[in-house]
C-alpha cells in the first residue's frame, strides 16, 4: 500500500512536473460536487467527517503516522481533503504526496465546510435557534431599490464605468485619483446614492427582524448606501464596513458635514466644496483676486499672496476655491474604520451563525476576515443570486436575496412585512443537482 511517508530530516520529496502545480491551482480550495462522496475508490462521507476530525484534533504531524490514517492509500486520503479520484489515479508516488501535503495544509488554514449542516431545513432550525448571529451584507441586498450592485455582468456598477476610460474601474474607489481629479468620483456617486432615503427593501426588513428579536449579534455591511438606518437597524448593532454618505469631511480643513447636505451635489454630478474654508472674507464677497501687477506711476509691485502663482502671462484673475468634500467612504487605499476590528475581536467570541448575504466576496480584507475569522464549528450560509466558489461555505441559498429571505421567514414562521412583498405568492426551492448544498431560489409570479 502507497502510505503517506515523511521525513522530519528531508521534508518531502520536490516534484518538478509542471501538471502537478498545474493540478493543485486548479483544485485546491474549490467546492466539489456531491458525487465526490459516492465514488467507491475515494472516501466516504462518514470517513471524510472522522479524518477531518482526527487532524483538527491532533495537529498533521501526529495525524500522519496514526494508525487510522496509514490504513487509507495516499490517493484516497487525497479525496477526503477536497481532491476528487480523477485527479490523482494516475498520479505516481511523488506526486500524490505533494498533492496530499497542498490539500491538507490548505484545510488547516482555511475554513472546510460542515458537513452535517446541508440543508435548507439546516438553515431554518439554525435561524430558530441562533441567539447571536453576524450578518455580513453587500451590494446585492439594496438592488431592489434601484441601487446597482458592483459586479453583476452589464447592469452592475462597474460594467457602468467604461465611458470613464479608466484601466481598472475600481480606480473610481482609488484615494489618490479622487486627490487628483474628485470629479470622477462625483460623476457616478449619484448611482450609489439612495433614491429615496427613507426606502429599504425586504432584505433589510429581515435584518431588523432579527434585530428585533434580540437574534443579531452585529451588522457588518460593505454598502455605503446608509440604507440600513431607514431599516432602523441600530448603530450599536451595525459596523459599516466601508463608510457611508452619512457624513462627510472636508480635505482641507478637516469640517465635517451631514450626508444628506450633498446630496444635491451629488444628483447633480457636482463636485462639493467646504463652505467653512478658504478664509471667511474671501467666502463672504465670492469675488476673484486680483493677481499683483504694476501699478500706474510706476511703483513696485505688491508682494504677492501664498496662494498665487509666479505665471504673469496667466489672465489677470485667478479664483480661490475651498477644499473638496469627500463622503466618510473607505476607499481602496485607506484604513478600514477601527470599530471594524473592534467588533471582530469581540463578536469572534459569542457569535453561534453567520449569514453573509448579496455579497460576490470579492473585496479584502472583510471577505477573508469573516468566512476565515471566526470559529470553524459555526454555519455559514451564503445568499446570493450567484454562487461562490472560492471559500467553503455550508449552504448557498441562490436567488434574489428578497426572495429567499421571504421563504426563510416562512420555513420559521416569522412574519416578514414589506410592500414589496407578495405574501401569496409561491416560492420554489429546488436542489442543484450534483452539487452539495445549493439551493435555487425563484418564483413565477415576479422576475428578477
Amino acid at each position: 500500500m502507497d502510505n503517506y511517508l515523511y521525513s522530519e530530516s528531508n521534508g518531502f520529496e520536490s516534484d518538478k512536473e509542471s501538471d502537478v502545480e498545474s493540478i493543485l491551482d486548479d483544485v485546491i480550495g474549490v467546492t466539489h460536487d456531491i458525487s465526490m462522496y459516492d465514488d467507491p475508490l475515494g472516501c466516504s462521507f462518514e470517513q471524510t467527517v472522522e479524518l477531518r476530525r482526527q487532524l483538527h484534533k491532533y495537529g498533521k504531524a501526529a495525524f500522519l503516522v496514526s494508525p487510522s490514517t496509514l490504513a487509507f492509500s495516499n490517493q484516497k486520503l487525497c479525496t477526503a481533503f477536497g481532491i476528487p479520484q480523477m485527479f490523482v489515479c494516475d498520479r505516481s508516488v511523488k506526486q500524490l504526496k505533494i498533492i496530499l501535503d497542498r490539500a491538507i495544509d490548505f484545510h488547516i488554514q482555511t475554513r472546510s465546510k460542515l458537513l452535517n449542516f446541508s440543508t435548507v431545513e439546516d438553515v431554518s432550525q439554525a435561524l430558530r435557534d441562533a441567539k447571536n448571529i453576524v450578518v455580513l451584507s453587500g451590494a446585492g441586498i439594496s438592488t431592489s431599490l434601484g441601487i446597482p450592485d458592483f459586479r453583476t455582468e452589464g447592469t452592475g456598477l462597474y460594467a457602468q464605468l467604461a465611458h470613464l476610460g479608466l484601466t481598472d474601474p475600481q480606480e473610481v474607489f482609488s484615494m489618490s485619483l479622487f486627490r487628483e481629479d474628485p470629479s470622477i468620483f462625483y460623476s457616478i456617486a449619484k448611482y450609489v446614492y439612495p433614491p429615496v432615503l427613507e426606502k429599504f427593501t425586504p432584505t433589510h426588513a429581515f435584518i431588523r427582524l432579527l434585530q428585533d428579536k434580540g437574534k443579531l449579534l452585529t451588522n457588518y455591511t460593505q454598502n455605503v448606501d446608509n440604507v440600513e438606518a431607514a431599516a432602523g437597524i441600530s448603530r450599536d448593532r451595525l459596523v459599516q464596513c466601508h463608510g457611508s454618505f452619512r457624513k462627510a469631511t472636508c480635505l482641507e480643513c478637516g469640517a465635517r458635514f451631514p450626508g444628506p447636505s450633498l446630496e444635491s451635489k451629488i444628483r447633480a454630478s457636482k463636485v462639493p466644496r467646504c463652505s467653512i474654508c478658504p478664509a471667511p472674507e474671501s467666502r463672504q464677497t465670492g469675488k476673484k483676486r486680483k493677481r499683483g501687477s504694476r501699478i500706474k506711476g510706476g511703483k513696485a509691485k505688491r508682494r504677492k499672496d501664498p496662494w498665487e502663482d509666479d505665471d504673469e502671462e496667466d489672465d489677470e484673475f485667478s479664483i480661490v476655491e475651498s477644499g473638496v468634500i469627500k463622503p466618510d467612504i473607505t476607499f481602496f487605499d485607506e484604513k478600514l474604520p477601527q470599530r471594524y476590528f473592534e467588533s471582530l475581536e469581540r463578536d469572534r467570541k459569542h457569535a453561534d451563525l453567520i449569514l453573509i448575504i448579496g455579497t460576490s466576496l470579492q473585496v479584502d480584507p472583510v471577505n477573508n476576515d469573516i468566512v476565515h475569522g471566526f470559529p470553524r464549528n459555526i454555519p455559514q450560509v451564503y445568499i446570493n443570486l450567484k454562487p461562490v466558489e472560492n471559500f467553503n461555505l455550508d449552504v448557498q441559498l441562490l436567488g434574489q436575496s428578497d426572495i429567499v429571505v421571504q421563504e426563510l421567514c416562512r420555513q420559521v414562521g416569522w412574519e416578514l412585512k414589506h410592500e414589496l412583498l407578495c405574501e401569496s405568492r409561491e416560492i420554489h426551492v429546488e436542489p442543484i443537482e450534483d452539487r452539495l448544498a445549493r439551493f435555487n431560489f425563484s418564483t413565477g409570479t415576479i422576475e428578477y
